[in-house]
């Protein structure tokens, strides 16, 4: 009851998704007064750049080809499920950097199996997260699968399209519609293990495919560039 009498209170009423929007009207709040203001990308921070040789030899991750998560490690993100997806392709290497609950399972699971292409990098300053970001080959954006995550944008996609990385992502719904909207990425089915390979042969064995996944990415983040979401949210409060 308090959340709803916060939305009639309201003047305004600013969301980040449509899916959020659509769920608020359904309370009986009147649409005219809810604004949609999209997370997006600080295309000034994350700029395409050079892997850092240096990170690459730290990690034994030469020669190969690097799928990152960056991100929270909780319940909701299926790192483990990450993880049975690439063990075992030897031409792989997945790099895990961030903290949460599932951290030291994660650890002892790497451990547990002697995942030789598994590395888990501690959580990095935002500033240095870029130079962790650049390594990848490829960028994993994974979610359980449920109607809840449906109605999110996992803001790590704008972070990576800004830095013309192909995304992976196993996340249905909004975040779907806007990656394929843009030629960002790939999707696959949440937790389909078949689904996720299949994209990934698909991303890497077509130079046309990840140069257009790049190039999407580009366009992606220049639609949703923070410089001018802030102008739109300035707009707003100033109405």
């Amino acid at each position: 009851m308090e959340e709803k009498w916060c939305y009639k209170s309201a003047e305004k009423i600013v969301v980040v998704t449509e899916s959020f929007k659509r769920e608020i009207i359904k309370k009986g709040i009147p649409a005219e007064k809810i604004y949609v203001v999209k997370n997006g990308a600080n295309t000034e921070l994350f700029r395409p750049q050079a892997k850092c040789e240096e990170l690459l030899r730290k990690y034994k991750m030469e020669g190969k080809r690097v799928l990152g998560y960056i991100g929270t490690l909780g319940m909701a993100h299926r790192i483990d499920f990450l993880i049975d997806c690439v063990k075992g392709l030897d031409d792989y290497v997945l790099m895990i950097l961030g903290n949460g609950a599932e951290r030291d399972n994660i650890k002892a699971k790497i451990e547990a199996e002697n995942l030789k292409n598994v590395v888990l990098v501690d959580a990095v300053p935002k500033s240095e997260v870029v130079k962790y970001v650049a390594l990848q080959d490829a960028a994993l954006v994974n979610l359980r699968r449920t109607p809840l995550f449906t109605t999110v944008i996992p803001s790590k996609i704008f972070e990576t399209a800004s830095m013309r990385i192909p995304i992976l992502l196993g996340v249905d719904g909004e975040a779907r519609e806007m990656v394929e909207e843009f030629g960002a990425g790939l999707y696959y089915e949440p937790e389909n293990k078949e689904d996720f390979l299949d994209k990934l042969n698909k991303l890497f064995s077509s130079d046309d495919v990840y140069k257009a996944c790049c190039d999407g990415g580009a366009k992606l983040a220049e639609a949703y560039d923070r410089k001018r979401l802030a102008q739109e949210m300035l707009s707003i409060l100033q109405k």
